[in-house]
């Protein structure tokens, strides 16, 4: 049996469902490839200073608690940061996680070192007295109540981000890059922590790099829209195109009708997510 196979079958304490070795340094470390071939949804599992190094986590946590748990060049899309998870003093070193939703999930005394988080749609998501090393947030979109307590961000990079549904209270931020985002219906106490001029309602850009993301994903990266696409949002961020030009690369007659049967509901679902 897989080590997902017995965690799957079980819940509670982790160490003593797998009769764990903890090295020297005190870690149990569950590093390997099974985690990269597995969609299984793992529920109500406790891990306690567990370590997962170097590979692309695949499955779903749910209702799962984490305590002192390391992170370290893990990647995952899609995956790992599933529902009503907890976790507490643990560790994300330069992980690489897109798509993540993390609803109702809860991290308390986190360090995230230079992670980079793209297209992060957190739903009633919290982070309490986290620490955010050289961050990098590309396309993240709050929806619910994202709250962001106490925490501190040193160098921290916001690209077409929409911060919408946010709350920062008594955060620090220490040279942050801000482009392209929106801060509107964000709350900062005590005040905020972004500059006027850096907060900006047109978040077109953010939906042309979510289509992106899609067309990707859903048709791969050699697709000609590909190229396409990322000719016009060049061109519209030096301000050489207007937003009707989008719509006449996407919806080209030159695109086959199966691709775009593919890629229709979640489409049009970001255009709604985005306001346009």
């Amino acid at each position: 049996m897989s080590l997902l196979d017995a965690l799957a079958l079980h819940t509670g304490d982790v160490r003593a469902r797998l009769s764990a070795r903890e090295g020297a340094d005190g870690f149990v470390d569950l590093s390997g490839e099974a985690w990269r071939d597995s969609h299984l949804i793992l529920r109500g599992l406790n891990f306690e200073k567990v370590r997962i190094a170097r590979v692309h986590i695949s499955p779903n946590f749910v209702g799962c608690q984490f305590a002192g748990c390391e992170f370290i060049h893990t990647e995952s899309s899609e995956r790992f940061w599933g529902a009503d998870d907890q976790w507490t003093d643990c560790k994300f070193d330069q992980v690489r996680l897109h798509g993540m939703i993390a609803p109702s999930n809860v991290f308390r005394r986190c360090i995230f070192v230079r992670p980079l988080l793209s297209f992060f749609r957190p739903h009633n998501t919290s982070f309490v007295e986290c620490r955010f090393e050289e961050a990098t947030f590309k396309g993240l979109q709050a929806q619910g109540d994202t709250a962001f307590v106490r925490c501190s961000f040193t160098r921290p990079t916001f690209e077409n981000c929409a911060f919408a549904h946010s709350r920062f209270e008594s955060c620090t931020m220490e040279d942050p890059t801000v482009v392209n985002c929106s801060f509107d219906g964000t709350t900062s106490v005590p005040t905020p922590w972004w500059a006027p001029q850096q907060s900006t309602a047109d978040r077109f850009p953010a939906l042309v790099a979510a289509v992106l993301d899609l067309v990707r994903r859903k048709l791969g990266q050699n697709h000609l829209l590909v190229a396409r696409i990322e000719v016009n949002l060049s061109s519209y961020e030096a301000g050489q195109s207007q937003k009707e030009d989008f719509e006449k690369v996407i919806f080209s007659p030159e695109v086959p009708a199966a691709d775009m049967r593919r890629l229709d509901k979640p489409l049009f679902k970001l255009y709604e997510d985005y306001g346009h």
